[in-house]
C-alpha cells in the first residue's frame, strides 16, 4: 500500500493536471513561507487534505482555484473524477470519499 504523504504528493499532481485547476489553495504554512522566501516544503501543498478513518474509508478534501475561463462545476467534477481514478490505481477495493471545493478564480 502507498504510504498517505507519498499518496497525497500523487494526488496533488493529479490534481494540478487537471485541465481548469489553476493550483491547490495553498494554507497559511505555505503562504508564510513564500512571504519568507524560504524552500519550498518537501510535504504535499496546502489545500489538500489525506486521511484514513477508523474504518478504513479514505476521505479526500481538496480546495482548488480554477482558471477564471474554466467553468466551475466542470473542473470540480473533472477534478473528483481524476482523484477518483488515482484512488483506484493506488487502493483498488477500497472505500473513499472526496470531496472538492472550488475556493476562488484567477
Amino acid at each position: 500500500m502507498t504510504s498517505q504523504p507519498s499518496m497525497a504528493a500523487q494526488l496533488a499532481t493529479v490534481i494540478e493536471q487537471v485541465p481548469g485547476v489553476a493550483f491547490l489553495k495553498p494554507d497559511l504554512t505555505t503562504r508564510l513561507r513564500s512571504a519568507l522566501n524560504t524552500a519550498r516544503p518537501t510535504r504535499p501543498r496546502g489545500g489538500l487534505d489525506v486521511r484514513r478513518a477508523d474504518d478504513g474509508t479514505w476521505t479526500v478534501r481538496a480546495d482548488i482555484v480554477i482558471h477564471a475561463h474554466a467553468r466551475a462545476v466542470d473542473t470540480t467534477r473533472d477534478t473528483h473524477d481524476a482523484i477518483a481514478r488515482e484512488l483506484a490505481q493506488l487502493m483498488p477495493d477500497q472505500p473513499c470519499d472526496i470531496t472538492v471545493t472550488v475556493t476562488g478564480a484567477v
